[in-house]
């Protein structure tokens, strides 16, 4: 016979029949590649979310569809010719928005009305937000490039400002500007981080 007894093309194994360790590597292995095929398809079909950014903590958030206000987590799609410059200096992943590039999660700092100041760091409504610089250069010494025109504006209607202060370096409104509200996929919450 050409075929190993616990070969699947023989037949099912006898009761009683213990596996050799080739038949528990084997099944091992296929067991962990679903698993590493699964995961990133069952949290992209669920509310559920997992960060790994550094400009939050990481962990698990539970996407919602709750008002967009100050302190709102929102994940949303920047505009492709930001997203790819984004992806060209490494600041942003491939993923499911326009142009196959990944979402950014950050929290709401200012709507529609606020005055914002950007120098050396971030004013909003005449308060200075602490952990938050403003950089000419990005972590790799490379010129930070800025789309916003002035340095003391008004967000305008239909427009939110993102911020970070978890990360001093985060890319977001400070350097790509105020992200339209048709571009908000949603909000999230923090359901289990790490500090």
């Amino acid at each position: 016979m050409f075929f190993h007894r616990n070969c699947p093309l023989v037949g099912p194994m006898r009761q009683g029949e213990a596996l050799g360790w080739w038949d528990r590597l084997c099944r091992g292995l296929l067991s962990v590649g679903a698993l590493l095929f699964l995961t990133p398809l069952v949290l992209q079909l669920t509310p559920l979310r997992w960060v790994v950014t550094p400009s939050l903590p990481l962990g698990f958030y539970w996407e919602t569809q709750e008002p967009i206000v100050r302190g709102a987590y929102v994940h949303f799609c920047l505009a492709e010719p930001i997203a790819a410059f984004g992806f060209a200096q490494g600041y942003l992943r491939s993923g499911i928005c326009p142009g196959l590039y990944a979402e950014l999660l950050k929290v709401v700092a200012a709507v529609a009305g606020d005055v914002v100041e950007l120098n050396e760091g971030v004013v909003i409504n005449g308060h200075l937000i602490p952990h938050a610089p403003r950089y000419a250069t990005d972590s790799q010494g490379r010129p930070q490039q800025v789309w916003i025109a002035t340095h003391r504006f008004v967000v305008p209607p239909g427009q939110v400002f993102v911020l970070s202060t978890f990360h001093l370096r985060s890319w977001d409104s400070r350097y790509f500007g105020c992200v339209p509200v048709q571009a908000i996929r949603g909000t999230a919450r923090p359901l289990w981080v790490w500090p």
